[in-house]
């Protein structure tokens, strides 16, 4: 996997400084970012936080953004780009106490008097399940609507409860509303030009005719139910075991920037982000009974609706919704470009078909 973020190509990050640290038992070399408040901890600091904190641990596979270890049931996440203010281990208490993700069972922290203390490693319960998008995909493959349809819901029913928790752990007031739907909307400049900076043609100008359509019209709205979310949902993120489903991961996205980690935002985004991942499935194998996924799909919006917004007028929601499905898809092609994956062609038709959609309704 190619982790530009990580690689410091200097057409995306510039590095700002290459020192030591010193915390938690030991002294590592680490890179800081220009003009973010990112640590990224050299192999020497990773090496360290598994001989201390899990000794004879083997690795089990690494990201962009972090390596895990697994020693019997037990889970060590190690940050190999760590920004600051986002800590997963508080979060995990309360939702693995609840059944919804793993339980932690520890953390490390670096300590820095410049740029404060950074959770750079989190010990959770190993859950020797199954990925929720590899068990969709088999069944989507056989064309096994029943039990698609079963588990979208439970999937569905397990992000709004996850997130109706943390919306209540670290919900902040809102003094200017309409300034929080101006940072929603200027998303979709920011990931026009990005977009267009790695050669994208058509979805940049969608974008920007949907910034202005929705400015004219002071959309979307704030419209209900917003504060800090999951940020990075989609079916990878779900452990299914027997018939619970755990959610994981709750550090958000590689390629968030310039936009904060934990900004405020609607649950509605969160719920665009797993109807995205579920389109993901459909467009790469194309099945013969279309319309029975898009029925599927269908219903969990209309479930939204009844469960959190029937007192809301049906076509704004339908807006909100639209356009929470092209701003995360913007942000899925950017990922899918940065890591050359070759399949940025999803998220891209995402934003042509919603966001085109999105402008009719308007």
């Amino acid at each position: 996997m190619r982790c530009p973020f990580i690689d410091y190509s200097p057409e995306i990050y510039d590095v700002a400084e290459l020192g030591e640290i010193s915390g938690i038992g030991f002294s590592h070399r680490v890179i800081r970012i220009h003009e973010t408040e990112y640590l990224v901890p050299g192999e020497d600091a990773i090496k360290a936080i598994v001989d201390r904190f899990l000794p004879g641990a083997k690795p089990m596979g690494r990201g962009c953004e972090s390596v895990h270890y697994r020693l019997g049931d037990k889970l060590l996440t190690i940050r190999r780009l760590v920004p600051k203010g986002v800590y997963e281990e508080p979060l995990l208490r309360i939702l693995g106490r609840i059944g919804i993700s793993p339980k932690p069972l520890g953390r490390y922290l670096v300590e820095s008097g410049n740029y404060g203390n950074f959770e750079v490693a989190v010990l959770t319960e190993y859950l020797p399940g199954e990925r929720l998008d590899t068990v969709i995909d088999g069944l989507v493959s056989s064309e096994e609507w029943g039990k698609v349809s079963m588990l979208l819901n439970s999937a569905l029913d397990t992000l709004m409860e996850a997130d109706s928790i943390l919306m209540e752990m670290r919900r902040i007031a809102i003094s200017d509303p309409e300034y929080l739907v101006d940072d929603w909307r200027n998303r979709l400049l920011v990931r026009a030009y990005q977009l267009e900076g790695l050669g994208i043609r058509g979805a940049p100008q969608l974008l920007r005719d949907l910034h202005d359509a929705l400015r004219r019209k002071r959309l979307p709205t704030a419209m209900k139910h917003y504060g800090f979310l999951h940020g990075d949902i989609h079916l990878g993120q779900y452990i299914r075991m027997g018939k619970q489903l755990f959610l994981t991961d709750y550090m958000g996205e590689p390629y968030r920037e310039p936009i904060p980690r934990r900004d405020v935002e609607e649950i509605l985004r969160d719920v665009a982000s797993l109807l995205n991942s579920f389109e993901y499935i459909l467009r790469r194998h194309r099945p013969r009974r279309m319309g029975n996924a898009y029925e599927i799909m269908d219903r969990l919006v209309e479930s939204v609706y009844a469960q959190l917004y029937r007192d809301i007028d049906k076509s704004l929601y339908m807006a909100s919704l639209l356009f929470w499905r092209v701003e995360r898809a913007a942000y899925e092609a950017l990922y899918e470009e940065l890591l050359g994956t070759g399949i940025s062609w999803i998220p891209l038709r995402i934003i042509s078909d919603k966001g085109r959609e999105l402008l009719e309704l308007l």
